[in-house]
């Protein structure tokens, strides 16, 4: 799925699997707390498991997020 970001915090709905910005960063977090999580940078893969929340760092960005554990070496 892929999931158009913005300011404010995203409920991802997927559960576990892989996350990947292709163009901008986004901000990763377990609550929806500006700062509280990590900066995924873009075209970096991120492996995932549980209730996680995202936004954009910059404005806006794109994250897509596929339902399978991708090796990130």
């Amino acid at each position: 799925m892929q999931y158009k970001l913005k300011d404010e915090w995203t409920s991802i709905t997927e559960k576990q699997g892989t996350l990947y910005a292709p163009e901008r960063s986004v901000e990763i977090s377990t609550e929806k707390v500006n700062g509280s999580g990590f900066i995924l940078c873009p075209l970096k893969p991120f492996p995932f498991k549980g209730t996680i929340f995202a936004r954009a760092a910059n404005g806006h960005a794109d994250l897509n997020v596929v339902n399978v554990t991708l090796p990130t070496s």
